[in-house]
């Protein structure tokens, strides 16, 4: 039977798992388990093309130090404008957490999605006594 310039895998390599995962987050990245953190490597403009019944858009994205990315609605995006300030290019290097969010609606739709929190700074810590710190 002639090859016609086909390569043929053995069924061992046939793992399609790779091609299933793509580098930006989704809801179904995350589970029961709670937030999970990732440090802020870059962020950029992607442009998204029309589909769906959805217009064409550039929207701003979060890439992480382990290359996986994340599509910032507008409320994350005032969350981390808020906490950060709007120069986004100082978030480079911030950690947030991201955590599924199935109260997040489209379009009058609960549709669930991926919400951003800024970690609270840890307390600092008194210094001497109450008294000195009062001027007692």
């Amino acid at each position: 039977m002639p090859d016609h310039g086909h390569t043929t895998m053995h069924s061992a390599t046939l793992d399609v798992s790779g091609d299933l995962q793509g580098n930006y987050l989704s809801k179904k990245d995350f589970t029961d388990d709670g937030p999970q953190a990732f440090t802020i490597a870059n962020v950029d403009r992607v442009h998204f093309d029309a589909r769906n019944g959805r217009p064409e858009q550039d929207r701003w994205c979060l890439i992480f130090a382990d290359d996986r990315r994340l599509t910032l609605n507008k409320t994350n995006l005032a969350i981390l404008a808020k906490a950060f300030g709007r120069n986004a290019a100082l978030w480079r290097g911030r950690t947030i957490t991201v955590e599924r969010d199935d109260t997040i609606s489209f379009g009058g739709q609960l549709v669930g999605g991926l919400r951003v929190r800024v970690p609270k700074a840890p307390p600092v810590p008194m210094t001497g006594t109450v008294d000195a710190e009062l001027g007692i």
